[in-house]
């Protein structure tokens, strides 16, 4: 599996693609970029906030329903009932609702880096959601400075190799 990853000479999927793909599988919606405060970017390591250029967030209970496992909602179900803060309305969207819906499972957000303006190199899952996380690896792959492309020694490389396993895009 890892010989036939290392001979094929994949690009990173457009913008467009990847874009599509989270409007529509997943009903994500853009929001703007500083709904998450800046300094939260670059205190990120898994992330390069000068790559970033755009944020979508989902909210459809249907879908974290069924991107989130049974360990992720045992862990909302614990944060939704702890009622130690005040209820912002939902529909608000500031840096720390944007937080505190993440860790009550109501949003997961995705943050989506190019290198080239072209293509998508990484994107960042905010909130809990391993097959999202997964699926995300697994189309687009992870950015050169999490793997050391074609070697099979590497945990990176194989941690992609899982993503795409698990999702089917290989056998």
């Amino acid at each position: 599996m890892a010989n036939k990853l290392k001979n094929l000479k994949l690009s990173p999927p457009t913008k467009e693609f990847i874009e599509h793909i989270l409007m529509k599988k997943f009903k994500a919606i853009e929001i703007p970029l500083y709904s998450i405060h800046p300094d939260d970017y670059k205190n990120d390591d898994e992330v390069d906030e000068s790559k970033i250029y755009k944020l979508f967030t989902i909210t459809n209970p249907d879908i974290l329903n069924k991107i989130c496992n049974n360990e992720e909602k045992e862990i909302f179900e614990d944060e939704r009932n702890d009622k130690t803060e005040i209820d912002v309305p939902r529909d608000e969207i500031t840096n720390n609702n944007l937080i505190d819906e993440h860790n009550k499972g109501y949003r997961i957000s995705i943050v989506l880096e190019s290198e080239d303006g072209i293509h998508v190199s990484h994107a960042g899952v905010y909130g809990f959601s391993e097959y999202l996380t997964m699926y995300l690896v697994a189309l687009i792959g992870l950015p050169k400075r999490e793997m050391v492309l074609n070697n099979v020694n590497d945990r990176g490389f194989q941690f992609n190799l899982e993503c795409l396993k698990k999702h089917n895009f290989i056998s």
